[in-house]
């Protein structure tokens, strides 16, 4: 682009100037100054997605407000929180016994009974008539003698037999039962023992039973009689015998068993129309005073007679959801289903 000519200073040539623009064109290019046509289809260079500037979509399961027309086509209904008390519970482990072995015990005490008593009665009119014209002779008396004593040593035998399983102070009869109904498989009999630290202090006055797949919420079977049974040989701890009856309790089954201990602890009772399961966890659904219903995930291992109680969430006084409430999560879970 500069030439030297002779001594001459050196000076530009024509092709020098024509290429002087496209330098500097060049160079503004590269300085960054300046936006290229391609550089939003630069890697990464993020562009601004689509719809930015709209609202975000609402976070299933969050709470939501209804106004009290919408409350009314839902049908939802609520009832305030009751306080209750309950009492921690220990587990074990029981097992429950085919009634055979019961109703051939049961049998055997009923025939030696009735054998007793006959041979009783017999030897009772032998020495009734002792000394009179129609006196049996001596060596029948003898006979009736040793008889009753067969009879009556026949019986305790059977009688030991039963209470060697079943133990010596069966509560059945202040609990309004008949031994029978354990002969018969009406009521069953459960074995439970609780391991050694692990079990309550006395035999418990109360007990449930449990499948070993029971669950959450699950109230299982409620005993209807409870007494000490023999150590199990097996598991070292205390053993109880539990009477209980109710579908699906079946001969063989091992089950779990919890009986509460010690002192009651203050807590809430939510009802059994309150709770709801939603992806295998428990809730209720709570009204708050600006007309919003939120959920709230609570703890179903303590059952009691008309639902649960829980420690921690729900507070005596908040007002629960006891109708409409499957309506209700499924609004705010945004299924289809729930209605406008």
């Amino acid at each position: 682009m500069f030439t030297q000519n002779g001594n001459d200073a050196m000076r530009p040539t024509a092709h020098g100037f024509l290429l002087l623009p496209a330098l500097l064109l060049l160079a503004a290019c590269g300085s960054g100054k300046g936006p290229t046509p391609a550089a939003a289809d630069a890697p990464g260079v993020a562009a601004k997605p689509a719809g930015a500037d709209a609202e975000p979509e609402a976070t299933p399961g969050a709470p939501v407000t209804l106004e009290a027309e919408q409350v009314a086509k839902l049908g939802i209904t609520v009832q305030a929180a009751a306080a209750a008390a309950y009492r921690e519970e220990r587990e074990g482990f029981g097992q429950v016994w085919s009634h055979e072995a019961i109703a051939q015990l049961v049998a055997d005490v009923a025939t030696a009974s009735a054998a007793a008593r006959q041979s009783s009665a017999a030897l009772d009119r032998a020495q009734k008539l002792g000394g009179s014209p129609g006196a049996f002779p001596a060596d029948t008396l003898d006979t009736a003698q040793r008889q009753a004593s067969t009879d009556e040593a026949t019986l305790q035998l059977a009688e030991r037999k039963l209470t060697a399983l079943l133990g010596d102070h069966l509560p059945f009869k202040a609990a309004g039962l008949e031994l029978s109904a354990l002969a018969t498989g009406q009521l069953k009999l459960v074995r439970v023992t609780f391991p050694l630290g692990a079990g309550p202090r006395h035999t418990p006055a109360q007990l449930r039973l449990f499948a070993l797949n029971a669950a959450a919420g699950d109230k299982g079977w409620q005993a209807r009689a409870i007494w000490n049974a023999p150590a199990d040989a097996a598991v070292p701890g205390y053993s109880f015998w539990v009477a209980a009856s109710g579908d699906g309790l079946l001969e063989g089954d091992r089950l779990l068993a919890r009986a509460p201990d010690g002192a009651a602890l203050a807590g809430t009772l939510v009802p059994d129309a309150a709770l709801l399961v939603s992806d295998d966890r428990t809730w209720c659904l709570v009204e708050q005073p600006t007309g919003t219903f939120r959920r709230i995930e609570i703890d179903a291992r303590r059952p009691v007679d008309g639902g649960y109680v829980v420690r921690q969430g729900i507070n005596p006084g908040d007002r629960l959801v006891v109708h409409g409430g499957g309506l209700l999560l499924a609004r705010m879970m945004g299924s289809a289903d729930a209605g406008e």
